[in-house]
């Protein structure tokens, strides 16, 4: 099973999503596990789905299939030397599995859902590192997850009004016990 996330930015590429359910659940269950804390983690998908070329004249969209979640952090969410070698960890496991960051998702105490600026620089960074402008964050509205609402918000790094993407969400309902 796979939750699909379609995004397409103002600039000259567009790229389109699919989290595998386990991608898809595992921020929703480590946001819960830490509701009074911000917590930041990455996404991973195979380096074959991140390395097609999207032909700007095209209408067709790269699909970057995104099969990983990986826990970061909880509470120190900023550039600490901790997030570093977090961030240098995973990039090691990824490439030992033929796999690359293809983004991060963040889900801030306060429920604002906008990224810090922390992200953005891990955003940025990841994007020249990996040579990959498919690089994503998944923002997690504490508030809407309380609610049992969806709650992801996706955006891209260097994000400024013009460059809001338009999203074509999955509908979700939680289950009721």
């Amino acid at each position: 099973m796979s939750t699909s996330t379609s995004a397409s930015s103002t600039s000259s590429s567009s790229h389109s999503y699919s989290l595998s359910s386990t991608a898809y659940t595992l921020p929703i269950l480590h946001a819960a596990r830490h509701p009074s804390s911000s917590v930041l983690g990455v996404f991973l998908g195979p380096i074959s789905s991140t390395q097609t070329q999207v032909d700007p004249k095209s209408e067709s969209q790269a699909l970057i299939e995104v099969d990983e979640a990986i826990p970061l952090i909880h509470s120190y969410t900023n550039l600490s030397p901790i997030t570093e070698i977090a961030l240098s960890l995973v990039t090691e496991y990824a490439n030992l599995r033929k796999k690359r960051i293809v983004g991060i998702y963040l889900a801030k105490e306060y429920g604002n859902d906008s990224l810090t600026r922390s992200a953005e620089r891990i955003l940025g960074a990841l994007r020249e590192q990996q040579r990959f402008d498919g690089v994503f964050a998944l923002v997690l509205d504490n508030d809407k997850l309380s609610k049992g609402e969806f709650a992801y918000i996706p955006t891209y790094p260097s994000w400024s009004p013009g460059r809001i993407i338009s999203s074509h969400l999955p509908s979700h309902k939680w289950c009721e016990p």
